[in-house]
């Protein structure tokens, strides 16, 4: 018979404290703000546009955002150079639009990207369109979407941390029964 019934629940409050201190350094350590999965979603009616053409550019936040930050696009010209970088408002959707115009005298040929960012996420979202001198009809493509993958991190951390807590438990079960 064990004459001390004390020094086991010490142990148990220990492993307790251990565990707790772990759990809190972990979520202090991950992003809260890659658990929401939030994600910006860009369209256009047109993949190509001629040298004098407008562009409406609309896009969503899907997901949770914690503020109404504005949406920053940044559209770069083929060879990368900047072109535009207006900040766009949200409306209580989650949407947004902006109308590209043709800088002064108009727009060069080549491939454009439009890159939408929000100060509460992380990942980017991108999307190309095409400005062409020799273009005798536009091309419409409704399917333009662009989808952007939440990362996984958070949670294959926390399925980490509820493995080591069952194997603490389990063990500390385990030399309990061999105990007695």
């Amino acid at each position: 018979m064990n004459n001390y019934p004390h020094t086991y629940n010490l142990n148990i409050q220990k492993n307790c404290v251990i565990i707790s201190v772990l759990l809190v350094a972990i979520f202090a350590i991950t992003s809260f703000d890659s658990i929401a999965f939030a994600e910006i979603s860009l369209s256009s009616y047109d993949s190509t546009i001629g040298p004098t053409d407008r562009l409406l550019i609309m896009g969503t936040i899907d997901g949770d955002i914690q503020s109404f930050h504005p949406i920053k696009l940044v559209v770069y010209d083929p060879l990368g150079n900047v072109v535009y970088q207006p900040n766009v408002a949200i409306n209580g959707d989650g949407e947004f639009k902006y109308m590209i115009t043709a800088p002064l005298p108009r727009f060069d040929d080549g491939i454009y990207t439009v890159e939408a960012s929000q100060d509460d996420l992380k990942e980017k979202t991108q999307l190309q369109f095409t400005v062409s001198s020799d273009m005798t009809e536009v091309m419409f493509d409704e399917n333009m979407e662009t989808e952007v993958i939440p990362e996984f991190g958070t949670f294959a951390m926390m399925i980490l941390v509820i493995s080591i807590m069952s194997m603490v438990a389990i063990s500390a079960k385990s030399r309990m029964s061999l105990r007695l």
